[in-house]
């Protein structure tokens, strides 16, 4: 999935709707920012956090499961958030 993408799905997730063609301007950079990936981090409940930590665990870098999570770029973030949904797209 490309950033813009990545984007777009994370925002219909967290609940943005389309109102015109381009929105993309509007959107937060969820593949870009830590600070725009805690929105939707904030709203992980029960089970859902635990599989998110280990969708991002799985993501890592090789380093041990809490440098994974500490330490997961933006990216990994979104990519987790939307396998946890079922949305990622290879």
């Amino acid at each position: 999935m490309t950033p813009a993408e990545i984007n777009a799905e994370v925002a219909r997730l967290c609940g943005w709707t389309l109102d015109r063609n381009d929105w993309a301007g509007d959107l937060p950079n969820y593949h870009g920012s830590r600070d725009a990936c805690a929105s939707f981090e904030a709203g992980l409940v029960g089970h859902e956090r635990g599989s998110y930590h280990l969708q991002l665990v799985h993501l890592g870098n090789g380093g041990s499961d809490a440098e994974n999570l500490c330490h997961a770029t933006p990216a990994q973030r979104c990519e987790a958030f939307l396998r946890l949904r079922g949305k990622w797209r290879d």
